[in-house]
C-alpha cells in the first residue's frame, strides 16, 4: 500500500505539474495572439506615436519652407541685378525723357496755340485736332485699335 500511495502521489503531483506548465503556455500562446494596435492609422491610441508624426511633419514643412524662401531670396537677387543700370545708362534714360517732355510740350503748344485745325503722325499714332468756338477735339487714332476722341474746353 505504501508503494501504491507514493506512486499515486507522484501521478497526482506530475498532473498538478502539466496542469500548471498547460495552464501557463495557454497564457502565452494566448498573449501572444492578441492584437493591440499602436499606430493611430490602426486604431491605436498611441498618442507618442502622433506626436512624432506630427513633429516629423512639422520638420519636413519647415525644411521645405527655408529651401521655398532661400529660392526666392535668390530669384529676387538676380532680378535686382538685372535691373541695376549704368551711370551711362541712367544718362541716357533721363535725356530720354526729358526730349520727350519736350517734344511733348512742342506738340501741346501747337495743339493750343497754333493753327486751328491740324495732324501729326508719331510713329503708328496719328493725332488730329481741331478748335472751335472753345472747344478742343483731339482723335488719337493707332493702326488696327479703334480712335479715341478726346474733348477738352480750352479758352
Amino acid at each position: 500500500m505504501g508503494l501504491l500511495l507514493v506512486n499515486m502521489i507522484k501521478k497526482i503531483g506530475v498532473c498538478v505539474l502539466a496542469v500548471h506548465f498547460a495552464g501557463l503556455f495557454s497564457q502565452s500562446v494566448s498573449a501572444e495572439m492578441s492584437y493591440k494596435p499602436i499606430l493611430p492609422q490602426f486604431g491605436g491610441g498611441n498618442y507618442q506615436a502622433l506626436s512624432i508624426m506630427q513633429f516629423e511633419k512639422g520638420l519636413a514643412d519647415s525644411i521645405q519652407s527655408k529651401k521655398e524662401a532661400l529660392q526666392r531670396e535668390i530669384t529676387r537677387d538676380a532680378e535686382r541685378l538685372a535691373n541695376i543700370k549704368t551711370p551711362a545708362e541712367k544718362l541716357v534714360s533721363s535725356l530720354t525723357n526729358v526730349l520727350q517732355v519736350r517734344l511733348a510740350q512742342g506738340f501741346a503748344d501747337q495743339i493750343l496755340f497754333g493753327s486751328t485745325a491740324g495732324d501729326f503722325d508719331i510713329g503708328n499714332v496719328n493725332i488730329a485736332y481741331t478748335r472751335i468756338d472753345g472747344m478742343l477735339s483731339l482723335t488719337i487714332a493707332e493702326e488696327g485699335l479703334e480712335p479715341t476722341l478726346i474733348e477738352l474746353p480750352v479758352s
